[in-house]
């Protein structure tokens, strides 16, 4: 009876227990460690293991927690460290060496671009239009100088050039009046040029140009050179159309045709002169050399180049040495040889030319080898010089210029009047000046027109500077063909133009 007494309050005990809602704060503890759900399905009976664990006669002990919320406070674990009594010796760092500053990195400096005008007037100071102005050293002096003499100062000095343009325009223009006659009664003709004190340059940014446009363009008048019967022989300028190139055509003009003395009756009247030293024009167009009677000259393409000193010689170039205002198509060393060339301008017609020196159609100079233009020219100079030499039975012969004249030496080593050993033999040392000598070796000898015909020609060469370039075949046919009117003879092994 006890028995079942205590079964039953048992039963009725874990009922209300597994029915009471079981807050998150409550905690109950079994004999067993077990959660109820262990021994007891959920309508309350006992599953195998309940049933095992009752079979073994183990007895069930519920304790339940006490009422009120749990608090959790939180458990603060300090660990003490206690030390070892064989301390390990922490490792040793290894030496940090000390880094060297570097020097502080400057900041770049931005340099500044150029402007177009810096440019080209950076060009424009190394060239000769740069010339410090010939005054003299006295005022009274100017007008027996080239800035301020008549028709001199047009070309040697910027103001003077700007006072001849401006007279040209004043009678019309280059063109038909300045051939019919009325040339003579211009003003242009009468003007004595300079002096010009206010010139700063021979050929300064407003000689050539004016409010930026170019102060002259199209038609100009050269000294005409025409032989009598050639078209245009009897009119005082030759026109030529130079489009852009037109003041470059001014000056360099050479301003002479070739004269010899019909007669020396008279020395007083008698006189040599030679080309001025600028005559590019002439030797582009091809005409102005001392001709062989009965001979024919031809003349290059070049001359059909529009606008011609200005396409080539203003190329546009990455190197500012060359092209541009430089106005130099090659910038070469003192030995004459080609440091750097614009070929530009060039190569639109010769293909792959990679030098001003383009290699010759032929040995012209009869040395037995085909060189550079160039050098088969400068071998035809020394050809003729020779020859010359030979005539007047002086090899070390020398010409120069003294006064607009011709003065041909015995030799290079005294070429001044005042030296007691200088041998002259055109000329006589008279009063402080040359005055010809018609007595002389020069003036004596049968030939000595076609002498001077051929220093006229060399000189003719080397003024124009390209080195046969602007015109080869009129270059070359010139000093050719004066080598044969002299000698009587072709030049050995050349070719022939």
């Amino acid at each position: 009876m006890t028995k079942r007494i205590v079964l039953l309050i048992s039963a009725m005990l874990l009922t209300a227990l597994l029915a009471a809602p079981v807050e998150a704060s409550q905690k109950y503890t079994s004999s067993t460690g077990k959660a109820c759900n262990y021994c007891h399905n959920s309508d309350l009976s006992l599953n195998s293991a309940g049933k095992a664990f009752k079979a073994n006669g183990n007895k069930l002990t519920i304790t339940p927690a006490k009422t009120g919320t749990a608090k959790t406070t939180p458990t603060k674990t300090t660990a003490k460290a206690t030390p070892s009594k064989t301390a390990t010796k922490p490792a040793a760092k290894p030496e940090v060496k000390p880094v060297e500053a570097k020097p502080a990195v400057k900041p770049v400096e931005a340099k500044s671009v150029p402007s177009y005008i810096e440019v080209i007037t950076k060009q424009w100071a190394g060239t000769k239009h740069n010339g410090v102005l010939e005054y003299g050293a006295k005022k009274e002096d100017w007008p027996s100088n080239r800035s301020g003499s008549y028709n001199c100062a047009k070309c040697h000095a910027g103001e003077g050039f700007k006072a001849y343009v401006a007279d040209v325009k004043a009678a019309g223009g280059f063109n038909a009046s300045f051939t019919s006659g009325t040339f003579k009664d211009a003003s242009i003709t009468l003007k004595p040029y300079g002096p010009y004190p206010d010139s700063k340059a021979v050929a300064g940014c407003d000689t050539c140009h004016d409010n930026r446009q170019l102060r002259i363009s199209g038609l100009v008048g050269l000294q005409n050179s025409s032989a009598a019967g050639k078209p245009g022989y009897d009119q005082p300028l030759m026109m030529v159309n130079a489009g852009t190139a037109a003041a470059c055509f001014i000056c360099h003009d050479y301003r002479k045709t070739p004269s010899f003395p019909a007669s020396l009756e008279d020395p007083t009247k008698v006189r040599i002169s030679g080309p001025h030293v600028s005559s590019q024009t002439q030797m582009l167009l091809g005409f102005g050399g001392a001709e062989a009677a009965g001979e024919i000259y031809e003349s290059s393409p070049h001359a059909a180049i529009p606008n011609s000193c200005v396409t080539c010689h203003m190329a546009k170039s990455s190197d500012k040495e060359v092209g541009g205002h430089s106005f130099a198509v090659a910038v070469r060393d003192s030995n004459g040889k080609g440091l750097k060339s614009n070929l530009n301008a060039c190569t639109s017609c010769h293909a792959g030319l990679n030098t001003i020196n383009r290699l010759a159609l032929g040995d012209y100079d009869g040395d037995k080898a085909i060189e550079g233009t160039q050098d088969e020219v400068a071998g035809l100079i020394k050809k003729l010089e020779e020859l010359v030499n030979t005539k007047l039975g002086y090899p070390d012969a020398v010409v120069k210029s003294s006064g607009g004249q011709y003065v041909i030496f015995a030799d290079k080593a005294h070429t001044d009047g005042s030296h007691p050993t200088t041998k002259s033999l055109s000329h006589v040392w008279k009063d402080g000046a040359w005055a010809v000598d018609v007595k002389g070796v020069f003036w004596t000898r049968p030939d000595a027109k076609k002498i001077f015909n051929a220093i006229y020609n060399i000189e003719l060469v080397k003024g124009d500077g390209s080195g046969g370039i602007h015109n080869p075949d009129y270059t070359i046919q010139l000093l050719q063909k004066s080598y044969k009117d002299l000698s009587g003879s072709d030049i050995p092994g050349a070719r022939i133009r």
